[in-house]
């Protein structure tokens, strides 16, 4: 049976002249070779079988000699016969081989597409820490309580998860940011902190910059672990007032910071970033322009002698642009530094007046006197600068009140000039209805 089979011997095959140029040579077994023209000369082996799938005769190479040994050859030749006793059809199998080599080919390419895909989307997202700066240059000049939203969020949100990817941001990090914002006792700067979060994934969702569905904050209830802000009521009683005007405890210039915000009713952030520049002294009106008023909206505050006693002591401590310049002397300080350093000489009682009050409760005290003056509340609201609620009101009565507005802040001051003035003693608290 072997003799049978290999019938070809190598020598044979070398002896191959150009003029057996497509002579075929049986080897036996179903292998057969065809002379082919070539320096050298070359046979090509091919095998012959019957399909055990389709029935039909059919032949596969087995490679070509002198290029393959010719042993070789004949093991492959043995390999596709097996495979045809198992009912393999070595041809359809080598085409099976080769759709699977294509489809695991074009799988691994896909593959290795989507993974630079996926590398390029990661690339391309946003940490949230990138998603609040991209928020700020968006916003400003546009927002008007953009500074102290930044100013919280890199206090308190970025140090806890602005390295995340925004996408990944969780309810439970922002609660976790929110728990330590609690813990000093700010629980209405907790609850802002997480609004203002809600606001930037909004912004970021309208935008593309985060998936549609994606706003952390959405998920997490404000209300039960922050406090909503409640409108405080606090009105400091003249004996207060008179026991704070005495007080020599601060330093100068704050002392007079919060001279000037019960003389004029101004905001906090109004009178720390105030300039020079907004004041003139010798008509005694201070105009607050509309890029720093809350309504966005020029407010002219009239000055009244107490005021301008105050502002002529603040000009010699503060001879620069700004009244109440940071360390720099470059730039004023921020509010929020006033309302600490009142909050903390409270703590440690080396302010003469303790209990519960903010420098923001001396404009509604400010206002509060002016109604127990007998100022009228429309008055009032114009010296405070309010926005009318009502739209017919705001449409049709544009009125400005400026004669009264100018009594009104003169009643203020007389009635403070009266209260700092430690002589006078025998000062009659003024009745509240």
């Amino acid at each position: 049976m072997a003799k049978a089979e290999n019938q070809i011997s190598v020598m044979q095959l070398k002896k191959l002249k150009p003029g057996n140029k497509g002579d075929k040579l049986a080897d036996g077994g179903g292998l057969t070779g065809r002379v082919f023209a070539g320096d050298p000369l070359s046979v090509g082996f091919t095998y012959q079988f019957r399909s055990p799938e389709t029935g039909k005769l059919r032949e596969i190479s087995c490679g070509a000699w002198p290029a393959d040994d010719l042993s070789a050859i004949r093991k492959l030749r043995d390999e596709y016969r097996h495979q045809v006793r198992d009912g393999i059809d070595p041809l359809a199998q080598r085409q099976r081989e080769r759709e699977a080599a294509e489809a695991a080919r074009l799988a691994a390419e896909a593959e290795a597409r989507e993974r630079a895909a996926e590398a390029a989307r990661k690339a391309a997202r946003l940490t949230y820490a990138d998603l609040v700066s991209r928020y700020e240059a968006a916003h400003t000049g546009k927002l008007k309580r953009l500074g102290e939203m930044m100013r919280r969020h890199r206090k308190d949100a970025l140090p806890a998860f602005g390295d995340v990817l925004a996408d990944e941001v969780t309810p439970e990090m922002i609660i976790g940011a929110m728990q330590k914002v609690n813990e000093r006792g700010a629980g209405f700067q907790s609850y802002i902190l997480a609004a203002d979060a809600g606001r930037i994934y909004n912004w970021a969702r309208a935008l593309r910059l985060v998936p549609t569905g994606c706003n952390p904050a959405a998920e997490v209830e404000k209300a039960k672990i922050g406090t909503r802000d409640r409108m405080r009521e606090r009105v400091l009683s003249e004996a207060e007032l008179r026991m704070l005007l005495a007080d020599q405890t601060m330093p100068l210039r704050w002392r007079l910071a919060l001279r000037l915000i019960l003389a004029t009713a101004c905001r906090i952030s109004e009178a720390c970033e105030a300039r020079w520049a907004e004041f003139d002294l010798a008509a005694g009106v201070w105009t607050l322009p509309e890029a720093r008023s809350k309504n966005s909206k020029a407010h002219l505050i009239h000055l009244s002698a107490f005021a301008l006693d105050t502002l002529k002591l603040l000009r010699e401590v503060s001879p620069g642009d700004w009244l109440f310049p940071d360390k720099s002397e470059q730039q004023p300080i921020r509010h929020g530094y006033l309302s600490r350093r009142i909050h903390l000489a409270r703590q440690n009682g080396t302010l003469a007046l303790s209990g519960d009050w903010t420098a923001h409760d001396l404009r509604r005290t400010a206002g509060t006197m002016m109604g127990d003056l007998g100022v009228l509340p429309s008055v009032i609201d114009k010296c405070l600068n309010h926005q009318e609620r009502n739209r017919v009101t705001a449409t049709y009565q544009r009125q400005q009140y400026l004669p009264e507005r100018k009594a009104a802040f003169d009643l203020l001051g007389a009635r403070l000039e009266l209260l700092a003035n430690p002589e006078a003693g025998n000062v009659v608290s003024l009745r509240r209805a």
